[in-house]
Formats: C-alpha cells, structure tokens, sequence
C-alpha cells in the first residue's frame, strides 16, 4: 500500500533537511538518510520535483536527487 504525502508530517523537509546536507542522493540512500519508505520519499520527490524545488540528474540505477536553490532557501 502506498501511502499519501499527509502521512509523513513535514516530509518536505525531512527531504529537503537531508539532501541540503549531505548532496545528492540515490532514493534508496534519501529513505535511509530520513527513515521513510521508498514509497514515501518517492511520492514526497514527486512533490518537490514539481515544486522545482529538487531536480533529478542521470537515470535508472544512476540517478541522483538534488536539491535545487530555491529547495535549498526553504
């Protein structure tokens, strides 16, 4: 079951908190670094990346999640 963006309170900025201070990062590397599901960062990823607050770099098994300025400021 996947579970919705309002059942992680502040998961933005858990995200945000963690990509700010150790650089991009792999999905599987922002759940651990935040201690959310892969479901939950990917969904909350989703947000932000529409949000432009996060960019996506490479592809596939390569790709990096990075925090954009704008994420950063928040």
């Amino acid at each position: 079951i996947v579970r919705r963006r309002a059942d992680v309170p502040d998961g933005d900025l858990l995200v945000l908190r963690a990509l700010q201070s150790q650089g991009p990062l792999g999905e599987a590397q922002l759940a651990r670094a935040t201690r959310l599901s892969s479901e939950q960062v990917r969904l909350i990823v989703r947000s932000l990346k529409t949000r432009a607050l996060v960019h996506l770099e490479g592809s596939g098994a390569k790709c990096r999640i990075k925090i954009t300025r704008s994420g950063a400021s928040m």
